[in-house]
């Protein structure tokens, strides 16, 4: 993330390209600011939706467009996926990825700082049962 305002981040890409994320695009809550999400320095993961002049794009950051094709029985250790914090327990954080019948499960521990629901995240699968729609996860670094 190269220019970060409350609505709109701007992203740097290969071969001097540029894209925009609408806070819309970048999967969190109505209401919410980018801010409170993101961080200039950041990386994120996105999908291209459309390409404009100037070697501009668009850019969906949303886990279920990032990961859309993806289905439960590929998941295996050591894959690195988007997505999104969907509720905070005790000491997980349980997330969705936007793969239907898949979630994940990420320890606290892994994780500083302040995480909120909508956050988006990269995690790093660990183990898990996917034919029971669970995927233990570690933060990816």
């Amino acid at each position: 993330i190269k220019e970060l305002n409350a609505h709109r981040m701007m992203v740097s890409m290969p071969y001097d390209c540029t894209a925009s994320v609408s806070s819309e695009q970048a999967g969190i809550a109505s209401g919410q600011k980018l801010t409170d999400h993101f961080a200039v320095g950041q990386y994120v993961a996105g999908v291209t939706l459309t390409e404009g002049e100037d070697k501009h794009r668009v850019l969906s950051l949303k886990p279920q467009v990032v990961n859309a094709g993806l289905k439960a029985e590929i998941f295996r250790p050591h894959m690195v996926l988007s997505a999104n914090v969907a509720a905070v327990e005790e000491h997980t954080y349980e997330l969705d990825f936007g793969i239907p019948g898949v979630r994940g499960l990420l320890p606290k521990k892994e994780l500083s700082g302040t995480v909120t629901i909508g956050d988006l995240i990269r995690v790093e699968v660990k183990s898990g049962s996917t034919s029971a729609g669970l995927v233990k996860c570690q933060a990816h670094r």
